[in-house]
């Protein structure tokens, strides 16, 4: 534990020496391409405040800088932001995020900041504007072929159904979980006290959502996307 808290004090340090340095627009370049790959280890290793400095002086100092790695730059410091509860700040940088990244055509990196800012939305119980996005990751996650990039958005997509009293919505995902735990349409419908006709209904919308078409596939899935 302290071998690696050490290691990502001194990437901290070399990440604040990039920043500081002199070379111009190449150690600005270098300091965001080092920050984007260590932000997530800087929010599990509680140096959030840190990495938010670093990623602002780098930032600061990017004009000229490959707009697709400001691009994901800004999408690291809008996590940061949004781990410290500063929505504000975190929606400026994923918009800014998302614009550049709908310009370079990158639909990954627009998928990410549009399910972020759904996902600062629904926190905020703006429940139209956060289902417009999360609609809008889910669907660009589709049209990539990446069925894990679609997980976050059905799940944000579900609970805003169940918040919103959107029942038959949210209970996809009951269904999807029963139906993975080896359950027959019989045993869901028991379970959930709804018809058999009505479990067919909710699978039949999951293997749509999904791009599956079989029950294995289904429980693939909720294996793989941790929703047993």
């Amino acid at each position: 534990m302290a071998r690696t808290v050490g290691a990502g004090t001194r990437e901290l340090a070399g990440c604040a020496a990039l920043v500081a340095g002199t070379g111009g627009r190449e150690s600005a370049e270098n300091a965001l391409r080092l920050a984007v790959a260590l932000w997530w280890f800087w929010t599990v290793r509680g140096h959030v405040s840190e990495g938010r400095a670093f990623l602002e002086r780098a930032l600061a100092r990017s004009e000229g800088i490959t707009v697709a790695v400001r691009a994901k730059a800004l999408n690291g410091a809008c996590m940061l932001a949004l781990n410290q509860d500063d929505y504000d700040q975190g929606v400026a940088l994923c918009t800014e995020s998302l614009a550049l990244s709908q310009a370079l055509g990158d639909k990954r990196s627009a998928a990410t900041s549009l399910y972020r800012l759904g996902l600062v939305a629904w926190w905020r119980g703006e429940y139209a504007e956060a289902q417009t996005l999360e609609e809008g990751a889910l669907e660009l996650s589709r049209e990539m072929g990446d069925k894990a990039g679609m997980a976050d958005p059905l799940l944000i997509l579900s609970n805003i159904a169940f918040a919103q009293g959107e029942y038959p919505k949210a209970r996809e995902v009951e269904v999807l979980r029963l139906v993975a735990r080896g359950l027959t349409d019989v045993q869901v419908a028991e379970q959930l006290t709804i018809s058999h006709r009505t479990v067919h209904a909710h699978l039949s919308a999951i293997y749509s959502k999904l791009g599956i078409s079989s029950r294995s596939a289904a429980t693939r899935y909720a294996l793989e996307h941790f929703l047993l």
